[in-house]
């Protein structure tokens, strides 16, 4: 998972604070691109700096998440958004939000889909917290069977696309670009994850010649020297 105190999240951090955005949509061209991370990442730098932080999981495509009922007695409340806004728990690094995760069903998502009515939604999320982040599917997986990407970021004050270094093509990129566009999304910029890429350094470690060839002795002391200087940890 990203860090909330990386370079990179600290100036999303920053631009989004310069715009007086309150509420974010983070979304992706395709999946597996790194969105769920930023989001999280995000929603921590805003409770860093004292900012009460809803995380809303729309990100039906790939759900991450699960609701962690806190309520003395739930079966006393009969509003079923108030029942679901809650304490939110990734499943796998087991972090801890206030949240709010997107029904399964179509007929109970309805409310969201509509720009109206999730624009009261998110009218009343703000009446109790300072910042809003919204984890959505990917615009390339957006159908009916999730809530569209585009509706939501048009809601917010700002957008954020996150990209993944080699594995998005041109096409992909361009064609969510569009669709943000398209839909008078507020967009502020693009976040390139390169969680999937390695440095001039491990490249070079990895190679048949380093690995078959160098005595061990070698290896090391070339290990040690490229760590060093930051050119050997540039991305490749």
């Amino acid at each position: 998972m990203m860090s909330s105190t990386h370079v990179e999240v600290e100036q999303l951090f920053i631009q989004l604070e310069l715009k007086c955005s309150k509420s974010v949509c983070v979304t992706a061209d395709k999946q597996g691109a790194g969105c769920t991370s930023l989001a999280m990442a995000l929603t921590e730098r805003y409770l860093l700096s004292g900012y009460r932080t809803l995380y809303v999981d729309f990100n039906l495509f790939n759900p991450n998440f699960q609701t962690l009922k806190v309520c003395a007695n739930p079966s006393k409340i009969t509003d079923e958004a108030t029942l679901s806004l809650d304490l939110i728990e990734h499943k796998h690094v087991h972090k801890v939000l206030a949240g709010f995760i997107a029904p399964q069903s179509k007929s109970k998502q309805m409310p969201f889909r509509d720009p109206l009515s999730l624009q009261e939604k998110l009218t009343h999320w703000l009446e109790t917290y300072d910042r809003v982040v919204f984890d959505t599917s990917p615009l390339e997986q957006c159908n009916q069977s999730n809530i569209p990407t585009t509706v939501v970021a048009n809601q917010c004050d700002a957008t954020i696309l996150v990209i993944a270094t080699n594995t998005s093509s041109n096409e992909s990129v361009l064609s969510a670009l569009n669709q943000l566009e398209t839909n008078d999304c507020p967009f502020v910029g693009i976040a390139l994850n390169q969680f999937r890429t390695r440095s001039l350094s491990e490249d070079i470690m990895s190679s048949p010649f380093f690995r078959r060839t160098l005595p061990r002795r070698v290896q090391i002391a070339l290990e040690r020297f490229m760590s060093k200087y930051t050119l050997f940890q540039q991305a490749t």
